[in-house]
């Protein structure tokens, strides 16, 4: 049983596999190309509350007929260091698709035939900015389903051309970026500031540095962000990226630092943004600029380990120091009393013979003291 199972099994994944990869070549019979450019990327410079239309061809070069799916979606870059040209899903319409109207969703091209549609484009007054679409296309194919009943329609894969679209006066134009704020929703944040997320990757035990920037202007923002982590321990890495962000798009920065720093992390996060003006005269742009900083203390066994080694060493050198000023105290002999020059000393004075004796005078001080003559009553005896 097991082995008519396998075969089975074996059989359908063959049978997929071959419907998939007629459906993929099928697609190759497929093109589309603009009426009025040529390339993969057709530019527009636009007023608002101004139509334009986008004319494009299709063209079957099989002898099949096919139903081709064209759909306008929005633009976007790739997020590696390349950059290239993408599209994103169909369930993201915010900035390009929502101003194109009047075009068949669906188009059926018999075996050799082209076909020349168009689509109105429109932007409503306030909506000034640079924009960035995509015109997909894509072989719809069909077969009975399971039930016998409807038909299920499944897109195998899609194909695309760019658009870019630059709309109103640059007077009317804004570009800014944010630093937005982490939520508790985001996970764990070791960070006092909201600005900056800091969390331990359980799988390795290394903290992730987290920046979330996002472009609340109406122009695209060439943007390099800047990070330095820092300890009183000497630890210190640098890490930098850079990457274009559309209007309206959100971007998060992820950097995993390479090895675990201990008892404290200080992070200072640097941002460089400058718009995208190609197309645009007479515009004097400048670099802007944005800064947030952020401080952790991290306690673990190699924390209290560099502590504790931290205060034996203290303590040593404590020691050390009081044991080398008892040394040095009891070495030092005694300061002899010395008066001052201006202080004369005083002489005693008495009624009978004495002994002075001076001490701890200097000798340049000591001079005679006066003979004290004792006195002698004489008493005169009365005339006889």
């Amino acid at each position: 049983m097991k082995k008519y199972l396998l075969l089975f099994a074996s059989f359908l994944a063959l049978w997929a596999g071959s419907i998939i990869s007629v459906h993929a070549d099928d697609l190759q019979n497929i093109s589309l190309d603009y009426c009025n450019a040529t390339g993969n990327i057709l530019h527009y410079t636009l007023q608002t509350d101004t139509q334009t239309g986008i004319c494009y061809t299709l063209s079957n070069t099989s002898d099949h007929a096919f139903i081709v799916k064209v759909n306008f979606i929005d633009g976007t870059f790739t997020n590696d260091q390349r950059q290239n040209r993408a599209c994103l899903d169909e369930s993201s319409k915010e900035n390009f698709w929502q101003y194109v109207t009047g075009y068949e969703q669906s188009v059926t091209l018999s075996g050799g035939e082209n076909k020349t549609e168009t689509a109105l484009l429109q932007y409503p007054q306030g909506s000034d900015g640079r924009y960035h679409g995509c015109l997909t296309y894509s072989i719809i194919s069909a077969w009975p389903s399971s039930t016998g009943g409807n038909t299920n329609f499944t897109i195998l894969m899609r194909k695309a051309k760019f658009i870019d679209v630059l709309v109103g006066h640059p007077e009317n134009m804004t570009w800014w970026i944010i630093l937005e704020s982490f939520s508790s929703a985001s996970g764990a944040n070791l960070s006092s500031n909201p600005k900056i997320r800091i969390y331990q990757d359980p799988a390795d035990n290394k903290y992730v540095i987290q920046t979330t920037i996002k472009n609340v202007g109406s122009m695209q923002e060439n943007v390099v962000i800047t990070g330095t982590a820092t300890n009183i321990l000497m630890y210190r890495q640098t890490f930098s990226q850079s990457r274009t962000i559309l209007k309206g798009e959100e971007f998060i920065i992820n950097q995993k630092l390479d090895s675990i720093p201990n008892y404290d992390l200080k992070v200072d996060m640097q941002v460089a943004f400058t718009p995208f003006i190609d197309g645009l005269s007479g515009v004097n742009i400048q670099t802007s600029h944005l800064s947030e900083t952020t401080h952790i203390f991290i306690f673990n066994i190699i924390t209290y380990v560099t502590i504790a080694w931290l205060l034996l060493l203290l303590i040593i050198i404590i020691l050390l120091i009081r044991a080398a000023t008892k040394k040095k105290k009891s070495q030092t002999p005694e300061t002899p009393v010395t008066i001052g020059p201006n202080i004369q000393p005083s002489w005693p004075t008495t009624t009978s013979s004495s002994v002075i004796i001076w001490e701890n005078l200097p000798t340049s001080w000591i001079t005679t003291p006066p003979i004290v003559q004792p006195q002698v009553n004489v008493t005169t005896p009365p005339t006889p």
